[in-house]
């Protein structure tokens, strides 16, 4: 499932534990079932990372080291995929309600 993660730093980060993570990370490698196909670093410490997620055990152990940051993820579609969703959606709705 292609979904966007995003990282956001919990408050009050001691300055050590953030460089611990720097270190964690040079030698961190994606579980497998985790397909990161970008990964982003905001200004303010935030983490997106754009990935293809094959089970849920996979995201829990790609975000489990990193418990420094609260994480998000949201399950995504392309446009035109998202267009078709609709138009299904909607015939059903105005079958069901009689639109």
């Amino acid at each position: 499932m292609l979904c966007v993660s995003i990282g956001t730093p919990v408050r009050g980060l001691p300055r050590k534990q953030a460089r611990e993570y720097t270190t964690l990370f040079q030698q961190w490698k994606a579980p497998a079932g985790f397909d990161m196909k970008s990964l982003y670093f905001g200004g303010d410490g935030t983490v997106v990372v754009i990935v293809d997620i094959q089970t849920s055990a996979a995201s829990y152990e790609a975000v489990e080291p990193w418990a420094g940051w609260e994480w998000k993820t949201i399950p995504v579609v392309e446009a035109p995929e998202m267009l078709q969703i609709i138009e299904r959606v909607r015939a059903w709705e105005d079958k069901v309600l009689g639109g």
